[in-house]
């Protein structure tokens, strides 16, 4: 799942977007950690289809500082790390 998902503008200033390869019916839950490792900010996707997906992300009421983003599809977890300016 790592390198099946990319997330977009990375730095970040407002709205992004989360777009990767998903199997059928899974739900995809989504939460940006700060560097203390708090979840700040989650979210909850259904996938009703198999293939490529979007979805937004809105980040603005976010401070500027480093995020890491985490997300579950099934029994797949992936992180990345997300700059918000």
């Amino acid at each position: 799942l790592q390198n099946q998902f990319t997330f977009y503008p990375n730095p970040v200033t407002a709205n992004a977007k989360l777009s990767g390869e998903f199997s059928a019916v899974k739900t995809i839950n989504i939460c940006l950690y700060n560097t203390t490792g708090i979840c700040i900010k989650s979210w909850v996707f259904a996938s009703q289809q198999s293939g490529t997906q979007e979805f937004s992300l809105n980040l603005s009421e976010l401070p500027p500082g480093i995020y890491f983003l985490r997300l579950q599809a099934g029994n797949e977890v992936a992180v990345k790390k997300v700059v918000k300016l």
